[in-house]
C-alpha cells in the first residue's frame, strides 16, 4: 500500500500493516507533506499460490533451473554443449565446477567426447528451453488467480476518500532543517524491512538523515583520488552505465580483453587527471539472461573478489546480489551472503579506511506466472528480511534501501529501475563517501 500525491509526486508506504485474516487490513501511515493524498492498494498474490511461494523459499523452483555449459578444446577442436545446474539434480556423471568457499555450487554433465574433460568448460549461457517446463504452478490455479499472477492489480481509492493534509511549514526544506537531520553515514543495515523514507516533489528523502543531491561539479570533486568498485548484478551495473553516459567527457572507457566483457565485466572508467576510476564486475553463477554468453574464466564470485584485494586501500565498494538468486531459495541465498559477509569482514580488517556499501533489491517486473511468484514484492520482501537479519549488528557497512524507494516510485516496476531512481541511489552512495 502507499499514499501519494500525483502532482508534484510525493509518496510513502505504510509504517505498519495489520492483516485480520478475513480479507480486511489496517494500515498506518505517517504523512510527511501537505496537500491532497490518495491511497493505492496492490494485490500481490491470491491465496491459492501460497503453497508455491513456500516451495520457492525452499529452493524447489531452482532445483531444476538449467543452463548450458560449452566445453571446447583448442588442441583437438572438439566442442560440446552440456546441461548445468546449481543444484546437483543432473542424471549421470557430472563435473563439479563450483566454488565451495564462496558458496558457488555449480555442476555440469560430463562431456561425452573423449577429447574433452571438465577443464575444458569455457562458456556459460541460458538453456533455451522455457523454464515453465520445470515449474508446474498453473494447473491448480483458477483462471482469475492465474490472471492475477501475470498482471498488477493496483486500485486507487476514489476521490471521495482523498485526504487533505495541511502543514504550517512553508516547505519541505524547512522541515528537514527544523529537524536538524545529519547527513547519512555508514551505520549498518536496518534490522527489519521497514519504511524509512518518502518521495517529495519527485525526490527521495530518508526519514532519519539527509542525502546530498550531487551536481556534476560535486561529483567530480567527490570522486577525485578514489576508486569506486561495483560488484554484483545488473542493477549495480546501472550505476556504472550512469557514470559512463552522464560523465562521458570526464571518464575514459578502458579497453576490455574481450567484447563479451561489456556486460559481464571487468569493465573500467578512468580519469588520469582526477586519479579516479569506476570498476564493475558481475557476481558469480548463477547468472541468466536471454542471449547472454559468459566466459567462464571471467566468472568471479564477490567473496573471491574481496579476498583478492590487498591491504591499505581506501576504496569504496558497492555490492548488490539478489536478482539471480531469488529462485534458488532461502538456504542458498543466505549461504551465498554469509560467504560475502565473511569476506567483507576480512577486507575491512585489512582496509579500515575503505567503505563497503550494500545496495538492496528493488521491485521488478515479470511476465509469466512462475516469474511473478519469484519476483513479486512479497517474495523480495522475504529475501530482504533474510539479508538484514544476517547483517544485524554489523555497523561498519553502509546500506542503500532500493526496495523502500522502488515500492512507492512513480515509475513502472522494472528489474532495471528508471534513471531517476538510479540517481537517487548514487546520491546516497556519494553522501556516504563525501559528506
Amino acid at each position: 500500500m502507499k499514499i501519494f500525491t500525483a502532482e508534484p509526486y510525493s509518496a510513502v508506504s505504510e509504517d505498519k500493516l495489520i492483516d485480520f485474516k478475513n480479507g480486511t487490513y489496517l494500515a498506518y501511515f505517517t504523512v510527511r507533506w501537505s496537500g491532497q493524498v490518495k491511497v493505492q492498494v496492490r494485490l500481490v498474490h491470491p491465496v491459492e499460490i501460497l503453497p508455491d511461494i513456500k516451495l520457492n523459499l525452499q529452493g524447489v523452483f531452482g532445483a531444476n533451473h538449467t543452463f548450458i555449459g560449452n566445453f571446447m578444446s583448442n588442441a583437438s577442436g572438439a566442442t560440446e554443449e552440456r546441461l548445468c545446474r546449481y543444484f546437483q539434480t543432473l542424471p549421470g556423471p557430472v563435473c563439479n565446477l563450483g566454488n565451495r568457499q564462496s558458496h558457488g555450487p555449480w555442476f555440469c554433465e560430463k562431456p561425452k567426447n573423449v577429447h574433452l574433460t571438465c577443464d575444458n568448460w569455457k562458456f556459460h549461457q541460458m538453456y533455451t528451453k522455457p523454464f515453465e517446463s520445470f515449474v508446474k504452478i498453473d494447473a491448480h490455479l483458477s483462471a482469475l488467480s492465474l490472471e492475477s499472477l501475470t498482471k498488477y492489480y493496483l486500485a486507487d481509492i476514489k476521490n471521495k476518500c482523498a485526504i487533505t493534509v495541511r502543514d504550517r511549514m512553508t516547505s519541505h526544506t524547512s522541515v528537514n532543517e527544523s529537524l536538524g537531520l545529519p547527513y547519512c553515514s555508514i551505520r549498518g543495515l536496518p534490522a527489519t524491512v521497514e519504511t524509512n523514507g518518502h518521495f517529495f516533489k519527485g525526490r527521495w528523502f530518508p526519514n532519519d538523515c539527509r542525502v546530498h543531491d550531487f551536481s556534476k561539479e560535486d561529483f567530480t570533486s567527490c570522486i577525485a583520488h578514489k576508486r569506486l568498485i561495483l560488484l554484483g548484478d545488473s542493477t549495480v551495473r546501472q550505476m556504472y552505465f550512469y557514470f559512463r553516459d552522464s560523465f562521458s567527457k570526464v571518464f575514459k572507457v578502458l579497453p576490455t580483453k574481450d567484447k563479451i566483457c561489456l556486460k559481464q565485466g571487468p569493465i573500467t572508467l578512468w580519469n588520469e587527471t582526477l586519479n579516479a576510476s569506476i570498476y564493475f564486475h558481475f557476481h558469480g553463477l548463477p547468472i541468466f539472461g536471454t542471449g547472454l554468453v559468459l566466459r567462464t574464466d571471467f566468472v568471479q564470485y564477490v567473496a573471491d573478489a574481496l579476498d583478492s584485494m590487498g591491504s591499505g586501500s581506501s576504496d569504496i565498494i558497492v555490492i548488490s546480489v539478489w536478482s539471480h538468486l531469488l529462485a534458488a531459495g532461502k538456504e542458498f541465498y543466505i549461504n551465498r551472503w554469509r560467504a560475502i559477509k565473511s569476506a567483507i569482514q576480512r577486507y575491512l580488517d585489512r582496509n579500515p579506511n575503505a567503505k563497503v556499501i550494500i545496495k538492496s533489491a528493488n521491485t521488478r517486473n515479470s511476465g509469466s506466472s512462475w516469474s511473478n511468484v519469484i519476483s513479486s514484492i512479497w517474495n523480495i520482501h522475504q529475501f530482504e528480511g533474510f539479508l538484514r537479519e544476517l547483517f544485524e549488528g554489523e555497523k561498519k557497512i553502509g546500506f542503500v534501501d532500493a526496495f523502500d524507494i522502488t515500492k512507492v516510485q512513480p515509475f513502472i516496476d522494472h528489474v532495471h529501475p528508471n534513471i531517476v531512481i538510479v540517481k537517487e541511489i548514487i546520491n546516497r552512495v556519494l553522501t556516504y563517501i563525501c559528506k
